[in-house]
């Protein structure tokens, strides 16, 4: 039997303004695989801190038993340290620093972030050839699918323990929301016929009165007896239908825990017209270089209308100088035959959101794109799950990454661009604000380039191209 690395007991996490999660606790053994999963903010990174006894801001509940000798090693999402490299290379320098200490556990928040395909690769085959036991909270469903045979899924104030993948999770949670909608609408089926049931028995109870009126002198007993099957008729159909509404509570709350993510519906708005037959994007030889030296020649990349296209490349090789020089940015020096559309017909989404107004609200955001009624508006921002007053009303400055993603592809969807160019968008989202992504990129029908090294993501949105800088 593996041996037993560490015990958590009743760990909790709370903040002032929510409860993460309560009294979670499990047992980790050596060779365990386990991805930690949720929302952004639902508490993952806090999760791995207290985990290596690293954190100090949240106020939490700790009982955490290590075994003697157990040594444990910590990769940070965010690294400090070698200022001067890559966000890639810092991610693989502190790789190598953890992995020297031989640990028995490794613990890793979002390890594959920023990293290229190359690297993901090789990141990939030293974790499956790595010996010993691995938490690692992560939204690369890739990463988490082929490696990791456990899932603590942070959710509804508690940690969800799924043995598999996260495929297997989805297709588990799936099944068991379709059986308890099977159960909820047959019990809906049973309280129709129960009151169809009713209405029939009062419907021959009446006519059975009737008849009786007429063929017997003394009213009064044979009303009394008729009232009497009626009454006790009624009382049990109640009986049924209370028990089929308690049954129906029940079932309507075991739905209401199961995890679904909620689906965007976007609507978009094209007010202008493109030519689908000329290509939107067209460079010929083209050079970018800044007066530092650095420089990226022989590009050529065409892209037509409604092409989808991925811009691929080595960690610091080039790709958003490549998206800045299209974008027609200071600072970037650029020569050859260059065909883009007008700025104002391109949307850009970085990875920062840099160009959203931290002092403005959502709904002052949606105005200044759009001169429609509010009611209009609000409308579109519900389809982005911007509903309630507090949320279409919240600051910019207030907003999570995820709600950040919402605002910025409702923005896009209001004033539909000819050409959308995506820089790493799915860095740092969770799970369901990459499904939201996807919904609305499939939905899109203008040109679509896009920096990602996330193949599995490229292959939901239907990106099969690539243009890769050399």
């Amino acid at each position: 039997m593996n041996r037993l690395l560490l015990q958590i007991r009743s760990l909790s996490l709370t903040f002032p303004h929510k409860d993460c999660f309560t009294s979670f606790s499990t047992s980790v053994y050596d060779g365990a695989r386990i991805a930690v999963i949720g929302d952004n903010g639902s508490g993952k990174t806090s999760l791995l801190k207290i985990l290596t006894e690293a954190a100090s801001e949240p106020s939490y509940t700790k009982d955490i038993v290590y075994c003697d000798g157990a040594t444990i090693a910590y990769v940070p999402q965010t690294i400090a340290d070698y200022p001067q490299l890559s966000g890639g290379e810092r991610f693989n320098e502190a790789l190598s620093v953890a992995l020297a200490k031989n640990p028995d556990l490794l613990i890793l928040d979002e390890p594959t972030n920023h990293l290229d395909a190359a690297n993901r690769q090789t990141l990939t085959r030293l974790l499956d050839n790595f010996s010993g036991a691995i938490i690692a909270a992560s939204h690369d469903t890739a990463l988490i699918n082929k490696l990791f045979s456990t899932l603590w899924h942070i959710y509804n104030s508690k940690i969800i323990i799924f043995n598999g993948t996260y495929a297997e999770y989805r297709k588990d949670l799936e099944q068991k929301r379709t059986a308890l909608m099977r159960e909820v609408s047959a019990i809906k089926r049973e309280k129709k016929q129960l009151h169809d049931d009713l209405m029939r028995e009062q419907e021959r109870a009446s006519k059975r009165k009737q008849a009786g009126l007429k063929k017997y002198e003394n009213k009064r007993i044979l009303l009394a007896k008729l009232h009497a099957m009626q009454d006790s008729g009624e009382r049990t159909s109640g009986k049924k239908r209370s028990h089929l509404s308690d049954d129906k509570q029940l079932l309507e709350e075991r739905l209401s825990e199961l995890y679904t993510p909620e689906v965007v519906k976007p609507k978009f708005r094209f007010t202008h017209a493109s030519n689908s037959k000329q290509a939107i994007l067209q460079i010929t030889n083209g050079t970018v270089s800044y007066e530092s030296g650095f420089s990226i020649d022989n590009i050529n990349i065409t892209l037509g209308a409604t092409s989808r296209l991925a811009l691929t490349g080595t960690n610091g090789s080039g790709k958003s100088t490549i998206i800045r020089a299209i974008l027609q940015e200071s600072g970037i020096k650029r020569t050859g035959s260059w065909f883009s559309p007008e700025r104002k017909y391109i949307g850009y989404l970085d990875q920062h959101y840099a160009h959203l107004n931290d002092e403005l609200t959502v709904l002052e955001s949606a105005k200044q794109v759009a001169n429609i009624p509010t009611a209009e508006l609000r409308s579109h921002l519900n389809s982005f799950l911007f509903r309630k007053n507090e949320e279409v009303n919240a600051k910019v400055s207030s907003l999570s990454g995820g709600e950040r993603v919402r605002l910025t592809l409702a923005l896009i969807t209001l004033d539909t661009p000819s050409l959308l160019i995506l820089d790493e968008i799915t860095n740092n989202i969770d799970l369901a604000t990459r499904e939201h992504i996807a919904q609305v990129l499939l939905e899109y029908t203008g040109a679509l380039l896009v920096v990602s090294h996330d193949k599995e993501f490229l292959h939901t949105i239907k990106v099969s191209d690539s243009w890769t800088i050399q």
